[in-house]
């Protein structure tokens, strides 16, 4: 799944300047070489697998890009606006420590993921960067047999500086025990007025009672992957759902508004999957 979104970022990268919502210059390094001599050799081919897909997921691909650019935007934000920490869960080849000026400064980062994907994203930074990020702590944890807490406090995570907590493409893959318990986490153990953003999908698509043929063929797709769903938030109760912790002032990013926000004029004909949306909290 990490391969996967970077191929979409690699993929927004490679579209006019004038066209793409973002732009990722290290995203290629993270993608399977095989995959892109096979495209660049076998061009009608790779338009129509891409093609398959978007009939299979109509939109997903746009909502997922329109996701790294809305998480971009905040992350920026939140660095020039107090932001002293940044917390990225289930990390995988994020590379925002590398292209985001706003975080190469007095600011501590926090990369959470599995050892090995860990280990493979560091020698591939290695390899093309020449080092890796000196602000960056990467922290090796299995979300599920592993406390976040623990492993964050032994790494030096500090609970008195204002942060921000990033969840992308996370949530939906772990059991909700789980994510309650990060959630308990986040609002317990970090400083008012910091942040959490994360996407979830609505539950009906993880208990597969939601109607849209899409809906199933994701479940299905994530199955078959051996990165089933887990987790949603109960259909149209965010906001009730979100109360069981401190977390102020939540604002729901549905995808009728990042469509609106990041696919107009030149971009306007690109569609959208309704079904992922994003959450961005404050912690109260």
């Amino acid at each position: 799944m990490a391969e996967g979104i970077a191929m979409h970022r690699v993929a927004e990268s490679m579209l006019p300047e004038n066209e793409r919502i973002f732009y990722d210059p290290y995203a290629i390094h993270f993608v399977n070489p095989e995959i892109l001599k096979y495209a660049a050799e076998h061009p009608k081919e790779a338009e129509k697998k891409l093609e398959e897909m978007e009939q299979m997921f109509p939109g997903l691909g746009n909502s997922i890009r329109a996701r790294v650019r809305y998480f971009d935007d905040l992350v920026e934000n939140c660095a020039v606006s107090g932001c002293t920490q940044f917390v990225f869960l289930g990390a995988g080849y994020d590379t925002r420590a590398l292209r985001i000026k706003e975080l190469q400064s007095e600011i501590t980062i926090f990369e959470v993921d599995h050892q090995e994907t860990q280990c493979y994203k560091k020698e591939k930074i290695i390899e093309f960067y020449g080092k890796l990020p000196e602000n960056v702590r990467y922290v090796p944890v299995d979300l599920e047999t592993q406390k976040l807490k623990d492993s964050l406090f032994s790494s030096g995570y500090c609970d008195y500086k204002k942060t921000l907590f990033v969840l992308e493409g996370l949530s939906m893959y772990l059991p909700p025990e789980i994510i309650y318990d990060i959630f308990s986490f986040i609002s317990s153990s970090t400083r008012t007025g910091s942040k959490m953003i994360f996407d979830y999908y609505p539950e009906s698509v993880i208990n597969g009672t939601n109607p849209d043929e899409i809906a199933k063929n994701i479940t299905s797709f994530t199955r078959m992957m051996g990165e089933p769903l887990k987790f949603g938030i109960p259909d149209n109760q965010e906001i009730d759902f979100l109360c069981q912790w401190k977390f102020a002032n939540p604002r729901i990013i549905t995808s009728e508004e990042y469509k609106k926000i990041y696919f107009n004029g030149k971009c306007g004909d690109r569609n959208v999957c309704n079904l992922l949306s994003f959450v961005e909290v404050t912690i109260h």
